[in-house]
């Protein structure tokens, strides 16, 4: 049962709940602070909690039937953001209930690690499946109570297509965005033909303590639209109508593209003319507050600013709360706790990060905060003059900052340095490997506050999606984190965390393999390797023995194929296990070999292995290093080379050239993602997908092979003019590029650059990091978490810069 409050209401109906609650001996639960309702409203705790501010757990059918009518009697209209999953007992109620699992005693794994609650059947265990619906398990006990009917409130419903206000009736041609806050359209106006765009709001999502919410704000940005319209200022979509009841807006369809999928030199370009129209707005008295990149349309000949709904007149002693992270000026941050008095140095606080956006490509809303940070990876990329812009724009003393006529014309003086010019660049020095050896020293230790004690030894809590679970893989969980360590143990040359090797070692002995899980990064596969490579360093035969079960379990599996979750990856750990403990482990893992040559197929002229569908939308093979036929081809190659078989050697040989000269989307910038139609190109600086990863299984599987050098060059060129500055893990940001730049230092084509490109990532990963109860850590691909993860958290940069200033040019996930 869930009660959906608003934050301006919560404080206030927490006190009349409780006491209630602990009468009847009721289990709940609920945020710790008014922080937390807002994270719950906004949709920031995840998709599954949206709305749930306070949670009840009766005990029995009876007691929710009788605990749901007194509460709806107390809090009788809701405020707060519907909860999708359930079903209300009155539409404008604010007490919903769903059937489902509430503890962690049954769970679900599926084959690419993922857990997920579940619920007893007659038939066995059953995905605890939450719709945006409403709509209950077919295995739900009947409720003795009138609930609303379910409805997909997440779409319009064909009955109720039309958006009607006054004689004006709109029909929805094509959603153009969803979230938790509302819906956008493209629309069409029935009597005159003519498109607009609809935008509508939820009741209650973004609430804040002055009681506005998504609703309140889409009619104060329509309001200002017109009072900028009074004024005679063109610089944003004209308003047509506003629907206040349901609240929804109508305003004109402006034909264009978002800045932010411009090329940088455009970007830039149209960010000068965005401050010229600022100063016009501010001008006239009034101030956006939600400036960047996103938010300004680029038509043909002008710029027009969109999204409104924070702006507010210049002075105004209590404008809405909000903005974009990265984006927001410390002025503004402060007046969530104290009044706030709106000026134009937020508009141009937003203007200095979106040029620090444009010439990093890389949105200062996916980085650490402070505008600190900004400042120095500019200057490391050579754009000094930007950066001398940028600091001006984000001065903390807002008396310091230009005015958006000024930055204009800053703007429009600096140039985006080419890839080619980098090199021209002084050397990055290597870095202080005083300080390395110090961050990857803090970061082991760091791991320590994120430790579950089990019966059965010790386990990592992560603060990831699967933060409910005690997660075994690679990518996510204890054998990612002993790979970590050891690694670090062995750049630190301390050995002060092999006791929580060892323990989680135990664990993970303990543990009954899920058999849907296989995968080397995934699942089984991957925990056969901690545990080999922990009992051969410590000489544990029982850890030996409980790696070769794991990897007999793996070996049994037919799901998935892939060298990430699957059957390549299963082959893979086979043969890096057999370097460890011998033939037993080849010959475990043998018939996968033959599976994987038997079921190759043959697609647009590229031997690939056919998609099951379960990863995400895709439904065609997947061409990358993670899923697709990039990493099929590295494991075979590596199983081939270790059982002196050479049918695995020629396959992988002609997947991986076909790959070079028929994957390539035109003009040969990216490699395809999938064989999807439309074909969807992949970023080059993401190892699971892009020709990053291509490099990655290259450089492996066939180092010395002249025919490669075409396609090393080609994927090598396409990293090097990649965005500068991402995220920091492996899987799609800088410790996966560190460590490819690193292989790429044994080519003699690329050494000289590699060298450059490995202590630039090192110094930008010095760079973003941030301190974590006194010590270093770095935020995952959310800079809102952190989590110990190889993979997907901090231990992935610490590795990756360990082995940096050790010198180390083969992957982490290598058989030498």
């Amino acid at each position: 049962m869930h009660v959906s409050l608003a934050i301006a209401e919560a404080t206030d109906a927490f006190l009349r709940i409780l006491e209630y609650l602990r009468e009847e001996m009721l289990s709940f639960k609920l945020p710790n602070s008014l922080g937390g309702v807002s994270a719950l409203n906004s949709g920031l705790a995840g998709p599954t909690q949206f709305g749930k501010v306070l949670t009840i757990y009766p005990s029995s059918t009876a007691q929710a039937c009788l605990v749901a009518k007194h509460l709806d009697s107390v809090i009788p209209v809701r405020r707060g953001p519907r909860v999708p999953s359930d079903r209300y007992l009155r539409a404008d109620g604010a007490i919903s209930l769903r059937y489902g699992s509430f503890t962690l005693d049954r769970v679900l794994v599926d084959a690419f690690g993922r857990f997920e609650p579940a619920i007893e059947t007659p038939f066995g265990l059953s995905r605890d499946e939450r719709t945006a619906t409403g709509r209950q398990s077919a295995f739900a006990d009947p409720l003795p109570l009138s609930l609303e009917p379910q409805h997909d409130h997440s779409a319009l419903a064909t009955n109720d297509a039309l958006f009607r206000k006054d004689s004006t009736e709109y029909v929805p041609l094509c959603l153009l965005q969803q979230t938790p806050r509302g819906r956008v359209f493209l629309a069409g106006d029935i009597n005159s033909a003519q498109t607009v765009i609809i935008k509508t709001a939820e009741q209650g999502v973004m609430s804040d303590i002055a009681g506005h919410d998504a609703a309140s704000r889409l009619l104060n940005e329509f309001r200002v639209l017109r009072q900028l319209r009074q004024a005679g200022l063109t610089v944003a979509p004209e308003p047509i109508v506003m629907n206040a009841e349901v609240p929804w807006m109508a305003v004109a369809d402006v034909q264009g593209e978002t800045v932010d999928s411009l090329p940088p030199d455009q970007q830039l370009l149209r960010l000068a003319d965005a401050a010229d129209r600022l100063a016009r707005v501010h001008e006239a008295g009034f101030v956006h507050r939600d400036v960047k990149l996103a938010n300004i349309l680029a038509t043909h000949d002008e710029v027009v600013l969109i999204d409104w709904e924070l702006a507010s007149r210049i002075g105004s002693e209590e404008p809405i709360i909000g903005g974009t992270r990265g984006h927001v000026a410390p002025e503004v941050i402060r007046g969530k706790y104290a009044a706030e008095q709106a000026t134009p140095m937020a508009d141009v606080f937003g203007v200095g990060a979106s040029v620090a956006h444009a010439l990093l490509r890389c949105n200062p809303a996916l980085l650490p905060a402070g505008s600190g940070r900004l400042i120095g990876l500019l200057v490391l990329g050579g754009n000094k003059d930007a950066a001398i812009v940028v600091r001006r724009c984000v001065a903390a003393d807002v008396a310091r900052r230009p005015t958006a006529a000024d930055v204009r014309d800053s703007i429009r003086r600096l140039r985006v340095r080419t890839a080619a010019m980098f090199l021209q660049t002084k050397v990055v020095k290597r870095g202080s490997r005083r300080w390395a050896l110090r961050a990857a020293y803090e970061v082991a230790n760091l791991t320590r506050r994120y430790r579950s004690p089990t019966p059965g030894g010790t386990a990592w809590q992560n603060r990831h999606f699967q933060a409910d679970f005690l997660c075994e893989s690679i990518n996510l969980g204890a054998a990612g984190i002993i790979i970590g360590l050891l690694t670090i143990a062995e750049f630190t040359r301390r050995d002060s965390h092999v006791d929580d090797v060892q323990r989680a070692a135990e664990w993970l002995a303990n543990a009954a393999p899920p058999k849907a899980s296989c995968g080397l990064f995934t699942g089984n596969a991957g925990v056969a390797l901690a545990l080999a490579l922990v009992g051969t360093r410590f000489g544990e035969p029982r850890f030996i023995a409980a790696s070769l079960e794991r990897l007999g379990v793996a070996a049994e599996a037919r799901d998935e194929q892939d060298l990430f979750a699957g059957a390549a990856g299963v082959l893979w750990a086979g043969a890096a296990i057999g370097r460890l403990l011998g033939e037993v482990a080849r010959d475990i893992v043998a018939p996968l070999a033959r599976w994987l040559n038997d079921t190759v197929v043959v697609r647009d002229d590229l031997l690939v292995w056919r998609n099951s569908g379960r990863l995400d939308s895709a439904k065609e093979p997947f061409t990358g290093a993670a899923h697709g036929a990039a990493g099929i081809a590295l494991a075979l190659r590596v199983w081939s080379s270790e059982s002196r078989q050479i049918d695995g050697t020629l396959l992988a040989r002609e997947i991986l050239l076909r790959l070079y000269e028929k994957a390539r989307v035109e003009p040969g910038d990216a490699m395809r993602r999938s064989l999807d139609v439309p074909v969807l190109p992949t970023p080059s600086n993401e190892w699971c997908h892009g020709s990053m990863g291509y490099v990655w299984c290259a450089l492996q599987a066939f180092p010395n092979d002249p025919a490669f050098e075409p396609a090393i060059d080609w994927a090598a060129s396409r990293l090097y003019a990649a965005p500068r500055v991402s995220n920091v893990t492996f899987c799609h940001g800088l410790a996966g590029q560190l460590e490819v730049w690193r292989m790429l230092t044994r080519n003699a084509r690329w050494d000289r650059i590699a060298q450059h490109r490995s202590s630039e990532i090192a110094a930008c990963l010095r760079l973003l990091t941030e301190r974590s109860s006194g010590l270093t850590t770095w935020c995952a691909e959310d800079p809102n978490v952190f989590t110990p993860d190889l993979w997907v958290g901090f231990l992935g940069p610490a590795t990756a810069v360990a082995r940096h200033f050790m010198g180390e040019s083969l992957p982490l996930m290598s058989l030498d």
